[in-house]
C-alpha cells in the first residue's frame, strides 16, 4: 500500500508494505551518536536497508541514517552510501530510524526491534522527497580543476572552448576512468555516455552536461565550465537514471532532463548561478501508456545531444 503524509508544510512520501510509518523531523534525533568501532559485535545486531529519491525512484547517497533507542535514546548513525544502501551496527534492543538528508523532508519509521547477531532490513520502502529546497543534495564542486583524461591529476590548459571539450570527451571516451555519482573518477570503462553543451548561466561560455555510467543504474550526471583556460568540475551528485531527454526550458532558459522508465517518467530542471548547480523542479514519477511518447516538460526545446554506448571496445554514436 502507498500512503502519503505532510507535515510542517513539506510534502514527503513513503512507500509502505503494509505497515504503518510516522513522518516527521528527526531534529535531534542524531545528536550523540556512538563511534561503531567501539560496540562488541556479539552484543549487537544490524540494520541494512537502501534509500530511494521519491520523484522517480533513483538511490540517494549521503542520507543520514540514524537509530535511536527507545528507552536509553542513545543513537547510532551511518551515512548511505553511493548506491544508496546502509548497514548499522547497533547494541539489541528496540529502536526508531530516521532518515534525512539536506534538501529532501526527514523520514521516521515505526519501532523495530533488533535481537543479538541478527540482521534486521527494514519492511518499509524507504523514499524521500524533495522539500522543495534541492540545494543541498546536489555537490558544489568549487571549481575543481580537471584535465582532459577526466582523472584528478595535473589539469591543462586550453586557448578555446572548443578545443578544451572536444579534447575532455574524447579522453573520457578513450581511458578506463569516468566520473560518478560522488564526483570522484570510477575504475572501469564507462558502457554508456551521453554529453550536450549548453550555457547555463548565460554569460557567453556554455557548460558541458556529460552523464556516463557502467550500466544504466549507475549513471551519474557531473557539470563542467570553462575558465582560465581550463576545464573545471561545478557540480556532481546528480543521478542520469534512464535520463532519455535533455531541453532547454523556454521561459527561464534553464536545463531541464527529462526520464522515462517502464510506463513512468519525469523532469528535472537544473540552475546554475556561476557558483554552485542546484536542482529547482522536479517533475513525476507521472504514467504513461505503453507505446505513448510522452512529456515530462511543457514548454521546452530539445537541445542537440550526443549519445552512445560502447560495442566491443568500440564507441557507436546514434
Amino acid at each position: 500500500m502507498h500512503r502519503s503524509m505532510k507535515i510542517l508544510c513539506c510534502s514527503l512520501l513513503l512507500l509502505t508494505a503494509g505497515c504503518s510509518c510516522v513522518l516527521t523531523s528527526c531534529g535531534n534525533a542524531a545528536s550523540s551518536s556512538e563511534s561503531q568501532e567501539k560496540l562488541d559485535p556479539d552484543k549487537c545486531g544490524t540494520f541494512v536497508g537502501k534509500v530511494y529519491k521519491e520523484v522517480n525512484g533513483d538511490f540517494l547517497s549521503g542520507v543520514r541514517v540514524t537509530a535511536e533507542h527507545i528507552k536509553s535514546k542513545e543513537t547510532y548513525s551511518v551515512k548511505t552510501d553511493s548506491a544508496g544502501e546502509y548497514e548499522l551496527m547497533v547494541p539489541a534492543g528496540k529502536y526508531t530510524l530516521y532518515f534525512s538528508l539536506e534538501g529532501y523532508s526527514d523520514v521516521t519509521t515505526h519501532m523495530y526491534k533488533v535481537k543479538k547477531g541478527a540482521t534486521v532490513e527494514t519492511d518499509e520502502e524507504i523514499r524521500l522527497a524533495s522539500d522543495g529546497n534541492s540545494s543541498g543534495s546536489p555537490q558544489n564542486a568549487s571549481e575543481t580543476p580537471v584535465n582532459t583524461l577526466d582523472v584528478l591529476d595535473t589539469p591543462t590548459a586550453y586557448d578555446s572552448c572548443d578545443e578544451a571539450y572536444s579534447a575532455f570527451i574524447d579522453g573520457i571516451l578513450a581511458r578506463s576512468e569516468y566520473r560518478g555519482i560522488d564526483g570522484k573518477p570510477v575504475s572501469g570503462f564507462a558502457e554508456m555516455i551521453d554529453y550536450v553543451r549548453f550555457d547555463m548561466n548565460h554569460d557567453g561560455v556554455d557548460e558541458l552536461i556529460v552523464t556516463t555510467g557502467s550500466k544504466q543504474v549507475d549513471r551519474a550526471i557531473c557539470f563542467y565550465t570553462f575558465r582560465d583556460n581550463m576545464i573545471r568540475l561545478i557540480g556532481y551528485n546528480f543521478s542520469g537514471y534512464y535520463v532519455s531527454n535533455y531541453l532547454c526550458d523556454n521561459e527561464t532558459q534553464q536545463l531541464v532532463t527529462e526520464w522515462s522508465d517502464d510506463g513512468r517518467g519525469g523532469a528535472a530542471w537544473y540552475h546554475y548561478d556561476g557558483e554552485t548547480v542546484r536542482i529547482t523542479k522536479e517533475t513525476g514519477p507521472i504514467s504513461y501508456e505503453s507505446g505513448e511518447t510522452p512529456s515530462f516538460a511543457e514548454n521546452c526545446t530539445k537541445l542537440d545531444f550526443k549519445t552512445g554506448y560502447r560495442s566491443d571496445s568500440e564507441w557507436i554514436f546514434e
